[in-house]
């Protein structure tokens, strides 16, 4: 059996200035018996300039707008295939989390 997680919703993110990226996630941390961080899988919204990127142990998935709901339906056994660089056998927990992020793009 593989466990589902569902989630819905609308995320936005803006930022007032050029020189300022925002974003706004919800997103699953893959975590070992240590509590340490394995790799993780976001749910995104970002504006330009966000410099987040798939990688081996982060899975970007991007929202396509602000203005609408949208209804995920993530299978973890078939999410951890976009995450390479995590051993399946090391995850002992997941953690949901949600994140609002601000930052420099220089």
């Amino acid at each position: 059996m593989d466990l589902e997680f569902r989630v819905s919703c609308r995320l936005i993110a803006r930022s007032e200035s050029d020189s300022l990226f925002a974003a706004a996630a919800v997103g699953m941390e893959y975590l070992d018996n240590n509590d340490s961080l394995l790799g993780e899988t976001r749910i995104v919204y970002a504006t330009a300039g966000c410099n987040w990127q798939n990688s081996p142990t982060l899975h970007l998935i991007r929202v396509p707008d602000t203005v609408n709901w949208y209804d995920y339906h993530i299978y973890i056994s078939s999410e951890l295939d976009s995450l390479p660089g995590i051993q399946r056998s090391e995850i002992k927990s997941i953690k949901v989390t949600l994140l609002g992020f601000v930052s420099g793009n220089s």
